[in-house]
């Protein structure tokens, strides 16, 4: 019997990842009990199997709002984990595995673990980790919270932190050499939809840009870069926005071009709709600034690969890890006007041979990244 607990997400965040990571949990354990909140689990319950929801008993529990200050967050983290504690004591378990957590959250389960020395705790990172280079502030009780300072201090071979990719954890370890011992790495769970691949209509390309349009993510180039394009009305090709739009700094008014978005665009994507829009481009394009996901990864992506839609990308350290381990996935471009003219290049002189092999590429990407590799990592760690 193991505990597992999904301590912030809600709805359909991260259910896939989620779904896909008990699932593999469950192939080390008969047996698990799942905490988390009520909607969560209703979307994580869509995407399992029946053989591994008969194995599952679900509890639902209230978790932290987001948006609280850690100083406000940290007694309501500290509860909720001391309940997951004690529904572990009830169930006799000493296995407990956190598919995601707050820097707060890690603050307690250290504090807890103290208390509770037989157990062993798996915790994923993965998120805030981008915070750990820069505290926001030098006030005492934003610095007490760094999720550096969280991280850093009172570790024990009790609590595996793990993180998803060789080279976030690469990464983590240049920075903080002393946490080796303590950090473990997991490609991102996911379950590969069964897609092929199809040619484009070579005489409308469709490109789309995928997930939250924030300044994090590139939103704000995207945008540039299809008005940049569609001033030239000869050019056949469309692109999409298939997502939604968080950042005050993007101006809705300039994305009435997205015929698919028309409306809604600061409310969520709901997922049929969402696999509904991918299913209709050729190409995933990110522009993910140049030091952003250097501690983090990409669900997205692992979306553009599971539909099979060779990528466009901006050269950064994550994509450039990905291709040298995947092989010819799509394009880097070095900077924004390397991409437009690639993208121009694609709409006047398409390579319909090269499309065909990046497509293949990404079809074999799954006996690197998919189910069974994941399983084996996995089951290393929890051994």
């Amino acid at each position: 019997m193991v505990i597992i607990c999904e301590p912030q997400c809600k709805g359909f965040e991260h259910s896939d990842v989620n779904a896909a990571l008990v699932s593999h949990i469950l192939k080390k354990y008969n047996s698990a009990v799942f905490i988390g909140e009520r909607s969560h689990i209703l979307c994580l319950k869509e995407s399992l199997l029946m053989s591994d929801l008969n194995k599952l008993v679900f509890l639902e529990t209230e978790i932290p709002d987001n948006s609280l200050p850690d100083i406000y967050r940290l007694p309501r983290d500290f509860f909720l984990l001391k309940f997951v504690f004690s529904v572990a004591a009830s169930y006799k378990s000493s296995k407990l595995f956190f598919t995601s957590i707050t820097s707060t959250g890690l603050q307690a389960v250290k504090v807890l673990l103290f208390f509770h020395t037989k157990f062993n705790i798996n915790v994923i990172l993965h998120g805030n980790l981008e915070g750990i280079k820069l505290c926001t502030s030098s006030r005492p009780w934003v610095y007490f919270f760094w999720i550096k300072n969280s991280l850093k201090y009172f570790n024990n071979t009790k609590l595996k932190i793990i993180v998803l990719g060789d080279h976030i954890r690469d990464n983590l370890i240049k920075l903080h050499p002393e946490l080796e011992r303590y950090i473990f790495s997991l490609n991102m769970p996911y379950f590969f939809r069964n897609f092929e691949y199809k040619v484009p209509k070579l005489n409308n390309l469709v490109f789309g840009f995928l997930g939250v349009a924030s300044e994090k993510k590139g939103g704000s180039t995207y945008l540039r870069l299809v008005n940049k394009i569609r001033i030239n009305e000869l050019l056949h090709c469309e692109f999409k926005l298939i997502g939604h739009v968080t950042d005050p700094i993007i101006d809705i008014k300039d994305l009435v071009y997205f015929k698919n978005r028309s409306k809604n665009l600061l409310t969520p994507m709901k997922l049929d709709t969402f696999i509904q829009e991918v299913n209709t481009i050729d190409y995933s394009i990110f522009c993910f600034p140049k030091k952003s996901y250097q501690l983090s990864c990409s669900a997205t992506f692992y979306d553009a690969l599971s539909f099979v839609k060779p990528i466009i990308a901006l050269k950064t350290p994550f994509f450039e890890y990905y291709f040298k381990k995947l092989g010819d996935i799509g394009y880097l471009c070095d900077d924004e006007e390397e991409l437009y003219e690639l993208i121009i290049s694609l709409i006047t002189n398409f390579d319909v041979e090269r499309y065909i092999k990046q497509c293949k590429n990404i079809l074999s990407s799954r006996e690197i990244l998919g189910e069974e590799q994941t399983s084996k990592q996995l089951l290393t760690i929890l051994n």
